[in-house]
């Protein structure tokens, strides 16, 4: 599935606005496997709801942060692999100007991750 998104893209993206990515029984996926989920992600410029159990990890959300400009819903549930620095890269903390992806971000999922308070109250106040 991941290969048949990555050859299917378009210039401009992907159209699709709502991805569920939940394939993966454990997340431990390989480098592989990683590598191939982030390089479809940068594709979904217009993605407005994702859905990424288990196997987000920090990169993943600063792909996501940089990428998704309409971006409403996102769920990493489980996704342990996720921390406050995954939060900052998300939101574009450390770059010249934020991301603007929270002005469209309506609700994000993070139960069981390792996003911390500190993390948490990132989400919600930036």
């Amino acid at each position: 599935v991941l290969d048949l998104l990555n050859n299917i893209g378009t210039p401009g993206g992907h159209d699709l606005e709502i991805l569920k990515m939940r394939m993966f029984e454990r997340s431990d996926i390989s480098v592989e496997e990683g590598y191939l989920v982030k390089r479809v992600l940068r594709g979904f410029i217009n993605i407005r709801s994702i859905t990424l159990w288990k196997v987000c990890d920090n990169a993943m959300l600063q792909i996501l942060g940089v990428t998704c400009r309409q971006l409403e819903l996102i769920d990493i549930w489980k996704s342990t692999q996720v921390t406050d620095t995954g939060v900052a890269m998300f939101l574009g903390l450390e770059a010249e100007k934020p991301f603007k992806v929270c002005s469209t971000l309506k609700k994000i999922l993070i139960k069981d991750t390792s996003i911390t308070d500190r993390g948490a109250f990132q989400l919600i106040f930036w």
